[in-house]
């Protein structure tokens, strides 16, 4: 009877040990497997943004947490053009976003950029037949008056000739007008760096949400939750012009 009580025992133990190692086994498993979907990459659409200096101080990587943004400086519409010729990634971008007329405002009539950048328009698209674009308009300058002007112009005619011609495909168009860097009319001096031309920190934050705005809009995406404003009773040194970030030799 001992030897039998012993044996039962024994049996016992054995039972348990191997269900505590299947158990561990299973738990395992199962904590794996949420590693492995984890760990797996949410696609977002990729966004590519063109542009001057102006832009350099956007950071591309918290420009929306809804898209994959790249982000490359091209000081003109021919330096721009080379660049999306050689551009050759795995997956072709969602959105094209330019803004990058001020500069060549400098050399070429307003008349002349607005033909150079639709003829861009057409490469992109000839390159990527799906791809959406957003034409950001030349943001607003007290430097000079003539390059205001040309900005002003070449601004008229992109709409009027965006609004015209490409009347029918607005959902793979979209233009951003930069409304709220105006004040009565005349550029925004408190969006401004010191030369009066190169946007500061304000100016680019600026163009930052401006741009966000419109990429969510061409790809129908939400726009994230804004945080709660900070109380208008702190500290409000600072404002003005600024030094900013992405002064460069051009815009």
């Amino acid at each position: 009877m001992d030897e039998i009580l012993n044996l039962k025992s024994q049996i016992s133990s054995s039972m348990d040990i191997s269900g505590q190692h299947a158990g561990t086994a299973t738990s395992k498993s199962q904590h794996q497997t949420k590693e492995q979907v984890d760990q797996q990459p949410i696609w977002k659409p990729s966004v590519l943004l063109i542009g001057t200096s102006n832009i350099r101080g956007i950071n591309e990587s918290k420009l929306s947490p809804s898209i994959d943004a790249i982000k490359e400086i091209c000081f003109t519409l021919d330096k721009t053009n080379e660049y999306i010729l050689g551009y050759n990634p795995q997956t072709p971008p969602a959105v094209v976003v330019l803004h990058i007329l001020t500069n060549d405002l400098k050399t070429k009539t307003p008349q002349n950029c607005a033909c150079e950048l639709f003829a861009l328009i057409s490469t992109i698209q000839e390159k990527w037949c799906e791809v959406k674009c957003i034409i950001s308009l030349a943001t607003p300058r007290k430097d000079d008056m003539m390059h205001h002007t040309n900005g002003q112009i070449v601004n008229a005619l992109i709409k009027q000739n965006f609004y015209g011609r490409h009347y029918t495909e607005l959902k793979k168009f979209q233009l951003i007008e930069h409304n709220n860097m105006y004040y009565e009319g005349q550029a925004n001096e408190d969006l401004l760096q010191n030369d009066l031309y190169h946007l500061n920190d304000k100016g680019v934050s600026f163009l930052a949400s401006n741009i966000k705005q419109a990429v969510h809009q061409i790809l129908n995406i939400p726009l994230p939750p804004t945080r709660r404003p900070r109380s208008q009773s702190r500290n409000r040194r600072g404002r003005g012009r600024g030094r900013g970030r992405g002064r460069g030799d051009s815009d």
